[in-house]
């Protein structure tokens, strides 16, 4: 869970992005699954599941 009041989540030069170290098998397709869609919405312009939906706001 991200701490709404850590520095990073709202500084204007930082954009998060997901990383896997390591999945279970069972956790494997849903995972790669959420990250597509996160890749997909981004592509369309639509990013989903940002940290700091304010920068993408001020991009567009």
């Amino acid at each position: 869970m991200t701490n709404p009041a850590d520095p990073l989540v709202s500084h204007s030069h930082v954009i998060g992005t997901p990383h896997i170290g390591y999945v279970t098998e069972d956790e494997f397709d849903p995972q790669l699954s959420d990250i597509f869609d996160q890749i997909n919405a981004y592509a369309e312009g639509a990013p989903i599941h940002m940290t700091n939906p304010g920068v993408w706001d001020q991009q567009t």
